[in-house]
């Protein structure tokens, strides 16, 4: 008899933790990662060393003659034609023209792994139901060693799947003013 009370109330007890909206553990791992890499500047060390190489460089380039219709970058090669150096996510490209390359890299990192995190989130909360699950699903997803320099080439899905499970489900997610209607 013990045992099955205790059953009962441990599934109460997961039954409202799942009910909750766990994705703020999400900010919070957000701020684990990042925090220390914005205190320690220049001094940080990143893991994934390949994604700082000519890759950063095409985004600095690009920001650097953003506008100004040169066809050649004299820094690389001894100069190197423009479509040879395209960025993989160009939206980015205005990062590196507003902050310094360290600091863009890092906001560009920051904007891939939230969009990770709560595109995974949304997605398997939406197929479902458990918010225990989408949170465990969405950290372990955003924590994977990617390189934020592609853009959300795979950290976007989750949130493409997301987008296309509402239009299937023809499930509004912007709500429109009742005046309006």
């Amino acid at each position: 008899m013990k045992v099955k009370r205790i059953w009962k109330r441990l599934n109460k007890a997961i039954a409202v933790v799942d009910s909750m909206q766990l994705w703020i553990i999400g900010l919070l791992l957000f701020c684990v990662v990042f925090i220390p890499l914005f205190i320690l500047g220049e001094k940080c060390v990143f893991p994934i060393h390949d994604q700082l190489d000519e890759t950063i460089m095409c985004y600095v380039l690009n920001a650097k003659y953003l506008g100004t219709g040169t066809e050649v970058f004299p820094e690389l090669l001894g100069g190197i034609n423009v479509s040879g150096m395209q960025p993989s996510a160009a939206l980015f490209v205005l990062l590196y023209r507003i902050f310094p390359a360290l600091y863009a890299f890092l906001i560009q990192h920051a904007v891939v792994f939230l969009c990770g995190f709560f595109g995974m989130y949304l997605a398997v909360k939406e197929l479902t139901g458990s918010s225990i699950l989408a949170v465990a699903m969405a950290g372990c997803f955003c924590m994977l060693p990617v390189q934020p320099v592609y853009g959300l080439s795979v950290m976007g899905v989750p949130l493409l799947a997301w987008c296309f499970l509402n239009l299937w489900n023809r499930k509004r997610v912007v709500f429109r003013d009742k005046k309006a209607v």
